[in-house]
């Protein structure tokens, strides 16, 4: 049922009012007003030419049965008699509203049943049982974020002056990035950050300069060794065999049906998002010139993130698995 039938089957059924209608739909008493007035016994005919669109029932079905199709496309294949701001309209008025979409990838039904099987086997456990997790992860840091390059040059100049020139195989754009592994886990005490120094991750790499300091952050903790699980996704440097045969060598249990496509129930890529929220704050005011004042910059905001939201991260493993397993293996909001 659209906005506008239950207006006005709570306004004419139920006899509320408007305020206390809007109360009741989360709206404003603006938009219960308008539709009253519009569809509503106090509606009257009015003069004037019918309505462009005869049979809105066809756009909003064919938006239901595709819902990226675009005003312009529906305007074209559905109502070419119509202009593109009157099909938007007519959406609106069936109670389709235009939002940015969700970007996750692409799960396959192998995926799905992988993630529903993980959620399935570990929908027991309890927060202190997932404070027993050291969870992992890798991202890219850059120094900008605002898409693509732009650059600002007078009117009557030539774009291919080489001022205003950007060789990408030199990397004349003045971008440039950094690599950072983290891991966390129990109440927010065991957690680090590494920058991964050279350019391509690699095993060799992986087992000499990143996973040493799990060993360490094992030994801190002060729970027994045996009963702490690591946690890393599928990436084939992960469970590359020198990989596992380092991880085997200094007995560190890993946690092995991680499932593909697991992004929303590894706590790690939340403290991503909020290290590069601030970040992007801090650099609205000091900019950042290089490599090094990155990674400062980085370290400098994970180290003022406080013991507890690392823990309230981790007590969200119970909400995250119990929706993965409600959703059958699909996406969820984390």
């Amino acid at each position: 049922m659209d906005l506008c039938q239950e207006i006005l089957r709570l306004y004419e059924e139920k006899h509320l009012s408007e305020r206390a209608i809007a109360k009741e739909l989360d709206t404003s008493p603006s938009t219960v007003h308008y539709w009253i007035v519009r569809g509503g016994k106090r509606a009257k005919t009015k003069s004037g030419r019918p309505r462009k669109a005869t049979d809105d029932k066809t756009l909003y079905e064919a938006s239901c049965r595709n819902p990226f199709l675009t005003a312009v496309d529906l305007c074209r294949d559905f109502a070419p008699t119509c202009s593109v701001d009157t099909v938007r309209n007519r959406l609106k008025q069936q109670g389709l509203k235009c939002y940015t979409p969700a970007r996750k990838p692409f799960i396959t039904e192998f995926h799905r049943q992988k993630r529903f099987a993980y959620a399935l086997n570990y929908l027991h456990w309890s927060c202190e049982e997932w404070k027993r997790v050291v969870f992992s992860d890798e991202k890219v840091f850059r120094s900008s974020s605002r898409g693509a390059l732009r650059v600002y040059r007078p009117k009557d100049s030539n774009r291919y002056d080489d001022a205003y020139v950007v060789n990408p195989n030199t990397g004349t754009s003045a971008r440039f990035t950094i690599c950072v592994w983290m891991a966390f886990g129990g109440d927010g005490r065991i957690k680090q950050l590494h920058r991964i120094e050279q350019k391509t991750l690699n095993s060799d790499y992986y087992t000499t300069r990143v996973l040493p300091s799990i060993e360490t952050l094992l030994a801190e903790d002060d729970s027994p060794p045996k009963r702490l699980l690591f946690q890393q996704d599928l990436s084939s440097i992960h469970t590359s065999h020198k990989t596992t045969h380092w991880l085997q060598e200094h007995n560190i249990r890993v946690m092995q049906d991680w499932p593909p496509k697991g992004p929303d129930m590894n706590p790690v890529e939340n403290v991503w998002a909020e290290l590069v929220r601030r970040i992007e704050l801090k650099r609205r005011e000091t900019g950042v010139r290089n490599k090094d004042q990155l990674w400062e910059d980085v370290l400098q905001v994970f180290n003022n993130l406080p013991d507890s939201y690392f823990a309230t991260l981790i007590q969200s493993m119970v909400r995250r698995v119990g929706t993965v397993y409600r959703k059958r293996g699909g996406w969820t909001k984390y």
